[in-house]
């Protein structure tokens, strides 16, 4: 075969695997209450699957709105985003299974050692203990999820969670790496996330790897061993969660039976849908 046409089919490849992409559109808009529209033309399809709509922010505009179109704004805003980091952990488990298989082969690659030494690093596990890291590396319910999000940030009216996507009320320590905000007239500080889905990631982060939810990360894994998560049951794993402790239980519990939350936990994204990305225009929104 000549250099002209191997080249001709390295350019063809090129552009079948450039086709096969897929192509994320960004849509910006000047007021979370844009989101209704958007969200009602978009997010749900066939009962149970979701569109890969991603809002990014919340904006204060949140505060102003009916009880009942907040509440289904909120839910819709993070249940996309919780869908798509779930699926980011379970990738990351397969992914697992490969280097375990190629360490027991002794046949890593440089760059799949330093991939293993930064997740026993990240969640803190014993070098070479891959029990531990399946341990820690699991899915949680969506209902769960939700329902924290909710308490946390006050369906999304928080001012941490419109100005920092601070959704989950994880504190950020002296020495700690990332941004940060801080609570009016106190010393607390709150980590802050440049997105929506940035925050859920770390939140479940926290939770699989703090030794105070290590009772809660038997019980999922129990629980999965039957493939079916309960999250009445895990919520009593969060006591440490809140200095409320057992009220805080029975907080997030009654979130999630008031709410009907639990049917989210059957939802998995579209991947049929265009990935879109909704930026809420801030600066825009507060001149207007």
């Amino acid at each position: 075969m000549g250099k002209g046409l191997k080249f001709f089919y390295f350019l063809l490849l090129i552009f079948i695997i450039s086709s096969c992409a897929k192509v994320e559109k960004t849509v910006n808009i000047n007021s979370y209450s844009s989101l209704d529209s958007l969200l009602s033309a978009m997010t749900y399809v066939d009962d149970s699957l979701v569109s890969q709509l991603f809002v990014q922010n919340f904006d204060d505009s949140i505060r102003s709105m009916d009880t009942e179109k907040r509440k289904t704004l909120f839910i819709n805003s993070m249940l996309s985003n919780i869908l798509a980091v779930n699926e980011d952990i379970m990738t990351l488990r397969s992914e697992l299974d490969v280097l375990q298989s190629n360490f027991e082969k002794n046949a890593l690659s440089d760059s799949q050692n330093e991939r293993l030494d930064e997740l026993f690093t990240k969640y803190r596990c014993d070098s070479a203990d891959f029990e531990c890291l399946k341990s820690k590396i699991n899915i949680f319910p969506p209902s769960l999820i939700l329902a924290q999000a909710i308490v946390e940030s006050g369906w999304g009216t928080s001012r941490f969670a419109i100005e920092a996507n601070s959704i989950f009320g994880e504190h950020f320590s002296n020495g700690a790496e990332g941004d940060y905000i801080e609570a009016s007239g106190s010393d607390i500080k709150l980590r802050s996330f440049p997105s929506i889905k940035a925050s859920v990631e770390s939140y479940c982060l926290n939770l699989n790897r703090h030794r105070a939810y290590r009772g809660l990360r038997q019980k999922r894994n129990e629980m999965l061993e039957k493939n079916k998560l309960d999250s009445f049951k895990l919520c009593e794993e969060l006591q440490s969660y809140s200095e409320l402790g057992e009220e805080y239980v029975e907080v997030l519990k009654g979130i999630i039976q008031s709410n009907s939350l639990l049917e989210y936990d059957d939802f998995v994204l579209n991947k049929q849908t265009e990935i879109t990305k909704v930026f809420i225009n801030k600066e825009k929104s507060h001149s207007e």
